[in-house]
């Protein structure tokens, strides 16, 4: 009898094992033509844009992911998906997961330093918390927002991060709210007070000297595929709570981006970006908003709008 349920959890534990190789192969198998087709889409929009940045041909793309003290589903789709894009573009786009500021200017360091890389495009995926009632990113545990992003005691992780950044290089802040610049619509001590995006913005900009920082005024989504896919950043959050009226602002200003070089000091309103399958940062050829779809979905969101669904 203990034989014969040897025998039978053994078929078990291979029965799992196939199982799961057999799901990694089909992710692989996924991946890879998606790339493919994505590749073909994004040649043009790509071309054009290189005629107007120059990247250098040794140059990479780095993708920065925050590791969360607690498991959180969706970072551990983005850390997945975008490790296995990058062994397709191994060459040209790097991933690392970091602990904080210092971490990731480390394993930058490395990466550059190691084979003379440039840095073409530099992603800080992150999380925005609108409760806060400011515009901020994380790299690892450390908070940036307009309070301390002119704080020198703050900012020598960041400076080291940004000597291996030059005029050429894009910088994404894949943070939601990160660009906003309305008042955050709940009084606080008495007042409405603004979030401040547009001085994260160029507070970025001053540390990164010459280079051009790219932010969202709403939400940054995290769709399937979200290295290759034009629409993948763009959208809203499907959760109840963020049809709450607190969240009008961002409602109106869903798919808006903005931009900012110190060597222009000037704020510009751009289409929607998108990461393209070898994580260049790019920009779509027309509003995300003059989609019928995007906008149609908007309007009947926007009318369902009801107070006391968000917890502050």
């Amino acid at each position: 009898m203990d034989v014969i349920l040897e025998l039978k959890n053994d078929k078990e534990k291979l029965s799992m094992s196939y199982t799961k190789y057999l799901l990694i192969f089909f992710i692989f198998f996924l991946i890879y033509f998606d790339s493919k087709a994505a590749g073909n889409s994004f040649n043009d929009t790509l071309y054009k844009q290189i005629s107007s940045f120059y990247h250098p041909k040794n140059g990479i793309n780095i993708y920065v992911i925050s590791k969360d003290k607690y498991f959180d589903i969706v970072t551990r789709i983005i850390v997945w998906q975008t490790k296995l894009t990058a062994l397709f573009h191994s060459k040209k786009l790097k991933v690392i997961l970091v602990t904080s500021t210092a971490d990731a200017g480390k394993k930058i360091a490395a990466l550059v330093t190691k084979h003379h890389y440039a840095i073409n495009n530099l992603w800080f995926d992150s999380h925005g918390k609108y409760r806060k009632g400011y515009s901020s990113f994380m790299i690892g545990c450390d908070e940036y927002y307009y309070k301390n992003i002119a704080d020198s005691d703050h900012l020598s992780g960041l400076k080291i991060i940004a000597s291996f950044c030059n005029t050429n290089t894009i910088i994404g802040l894949g943070a939601c709210y990160a660009a906003a610049d309305f008042n955050f619509p709940v009084l606080r001590n008495g007042k409405y007070e603004n979030m401040h995006g547009d001085s994260l913005l160029k507070g970025m900009a001053d540390i990164f000297k010459g280079s051009t920082v790219y932010a969202c005024k709403s939400w940054v989504m995290a769709k399937p595929w979200i290295l290759g896919s034009k629409n993948a950043l763009a959208g809203y959050p499907l959760d109840k709570q963020y049809k709450d009226t607190i969240f009008l602002p961002a409602w109106k200003s869903m798919g808006e981006w903005h931009r900012y070089s110190a060597i222009n000091h000037q704020i510009e309103i751009i289409n929607t970006i998108y990461l393209s399958n070898k994580g260049d940062i790019l920009i779509q050829d027309e509003p995300y908003m003059v989609q019928k779809k995007a906008h149609r979905k908007m309007e009947r969101n926007m009318r369902k709008l009801r107070p006391n669904l968000y917890t502050l």
